[in-house]
């Protein structure tokens, strides 16, 4: 084991999965570890000030990196933010200061891609629908046959499923959405058909939405991509169509779903993300009677936490290794 003074501290903030590191990176390294923080708070009021002011990398997952925090740690030479999209750190301040961000893309993909199928199921068979009336009582004896007929819904080998975004998340839909027979459609900006899987159809993202059945958006968010889905584009989707988001709420105009769905164009729509968070208890979103909603638990799985784990350790490894070589 190497002397504690010749060991880089590392302060790591994140629910982590602590049987993911190595023994020998373990012996190389001073882990500070900190309870997870659950929200957005500036690091350097999680940290006590001699680890912030010692630490040569943090590994974070919701603490914000944020100026007064750079300040205050001088020695800091890597972030490591346990998420695709480190919104929570202040890029340039970072850039300025000479120090890498490093993210573990992917992490919750297939988790999300569950819940995704989750939600799409929940929609077309009307799987929340036909529990709350169950469970209001309304099946009467003399009735037994009604909810084979009030919740009869396609099988979704008969649907066609538009992929709006096909990055990691995006591409495990896909995988699933297949297995279970549907024809699936697929947009990106960069999307080919020479780098499409075998089994997706790349098509443009007015034919997507034209030609499917299901649309279920993969996008990122950010400037480029807020409202992507607008009143323009909902009136191009097929009448009884059925809307999914389990990635950011920017990428739906809020104002044009609703009236979609209150005109029933749009048939059902299902959210695991909404415009503000929580939405108020008496959001119309959460009183129309088709539509399913999840409190943005697409990432919600103690598998994210290993993945973005073993992820942090091969950071962790590259960057250990890069300050241990000798220049020149």
């Amino acid at each position: 084991m190497a002397r504690a003074a010749d060991r880089p501290v590392v302060a790591v903030t994140s629910s982590f999965d602590r049987a993911a590191v190595p023994e020998d990176l373990a012996d190389r390294l001073h882990l500070r570890w900190a309870p997870p923080v659950g929200d957005a708070r500036p690091l350097w009021t999680v940290l006590d000030e001699q680890t912030l002011r010692e630490a040569r990398a943090v590994v974070v997952e919701l603490a914000s990196v944020d100026e007064d925090t750079l300040g205050r740690a001088p020695s800091l030479e890597a972030v490591i933010v346990c998420r695709g999209t480190p919104s929570n750190v202040d890029l340039e301040a970072c850039r300025r200061r000479g120090i890498p961000v490093l993210t573990t893309p992917g992490r919750n993909a297939a988790a999300t891609a569950d819940l995704t199928l989750a939600l799409i199921i929940s929609a077309v068979r009307r799987v929340d629908e036909a529990e709350r009336w169950i469970r209001s009582g309304a099946w009467s004896p003399d009735d037994q046959y009604y909810p084979y007929d009030e919740f009869r819904g396609p099988q979704l080998a008969d649907l066609t499923l538009g992929i709006v975004g096909l990055g990691a998340v995006g591409r495990e839909v896909a995988r699933r959405a297949l297995a279970f027979g549907l024809r699936t459609l697929a947009y990106g900006p960069h999307l080919t058909a020479s780098n499409a899987p075998a089994g997706v159809e790349v098509a443009p993202l007015d034919e997507v939405l034209r030609l499917s059945d299901i649309v279920t958006l993969h996008a990122p968010g950010g400037t480029a991509t807020a409202g992507l889905i607008g009143s323009d584009e909902l009136a191009r989707m097929r009448s009884g169509a059925v809307l999914v988001n389990a990635a950011r709420a920017s990428l739906v105009d809020e104002g044009a779903v609703l009236e979609s769905l209150r005109s029933g164009h749009l048939a059902a729509a299902a959210f695991d993300v909404f415009w503000t968070e929580p939405p108020a208890a008496d959001h119309p979103l959460l009183h129309l009677p088709r539509v399913v909603v999840t409190p943005h638990i697409g990432g919600a799985s103690d598998s994210v936490i290993g993945n973005h784990s073993r992820a942090a350790v091969a950071h962790l490894v590259r960057w250990l290794a890069e300050r241990e070589t000798p220049v020149g």
